[in-house]
């Protein structure tokens, strides 16, 4: 894929991404909800999965210009077909198609632009959005890891000694876990939260 972008192959890379996307999507289909929540990233990747597999099914039309003028023969074709269309015309007749042509292509032009700006707008502000999650979440995870860090820091104690009093290669049982409990209540009975 890096090999594509870098020859300026971007049609290759959004087939690839779409593959991986439709991939990605049928076994998320096939797969349980899992009951957690979802990582950002996650859910990134299935916005721009689903942004990807739109451009790729209007790119890949059969019926819109980018596929139908894929090849030079195909370009030839049309241009021949225009030029066999406006021959016949006057020259009056020439300047009124080519005078509505001029400003149907401006409007457009306009309207690609306002296009942009909110495309880079919502780009923006959804990683901004994004980022700023990602930040809070980062947080409140090393908020929880410093409040409960005594009482974990405890509990680790408490089973390394567990297992390492018994057989090394022995599989925990319950009576291990009940010795566990026993000891971190001896030890430490009144937790620090």
């Amino acid at each position: 894929m890096w090999t594509a972008l870098k020859k300026d192959q971007h049609e290759l890379v959004m087939g690839l991404i779409h593959e991986e996307y439709k991939a990605y999507k049928a076994g998320k289909t096939n797969a349980k909800p899992s009951g957690k929540r979802r990582s950002f990233g996650e859910i990134y990747a299935e916005k721009a999965g689903g942004l990807i597999e739109s451009l790729y099914e209007m790119r890949t039309d059969a019926k819109r210009p980018k596929e139908k003028y894929k090849s030079n023969d195909a370009i030839e074709d049309r241009t021949t077909e225009l030029a066999d269309k406006f021959r016949p015309l006057t020259p009056s007749e020439l300047v009124s198609h080519l005078v509505g042509a001029t400003a149907k292509i401006e409007l457009l032009s306009q309207e690609v632009d306002e296009l942009r700006v909110v495309n880079k707008f919502l780009i923006h502000h959804f990683e901004k959005d994004l980022s700023t999650r990602e930040a809070a979440v980062s947080n409140q995870k090393a908020g929880k890891d410093k409040k409960f860090s005594n009482n974990n820091q405890c509990m680790q104690e408490c089973l390394d000694e567990v297992l390492n009093s018994g057989s090394p290669g022995k599989e925990p049982s319950k009576r291990v876990y009940t010795r566990f409990c026993r000891l971190v209540k001896e030890k430490h009975p009144n937790p620090s939260l």
